[in-house]
């Protein structure tokens, strides 16, 4: 079977780096949410 036209993935950055035990600098994040941007993530 072939489920790839099925399959819809979900990433939410800010809820897996609040996970994180030592604090992220706003650059680094952003700079993390534009790569996902720049490789084909797409928001809506």
């Amino acid at each position: 079977m072939n489920f790839a036209g099925n399959i819809k993935l979900i990433e939410c950055p800010r809820d897996a780096m609040q996970g994180w035990k030592r604090i992220i600098p706003a650059e680094k994040k952003i700079a993390y949410i534009n790569s996902l941007l720049k490789v084909g993530f797409r928001y809506n």
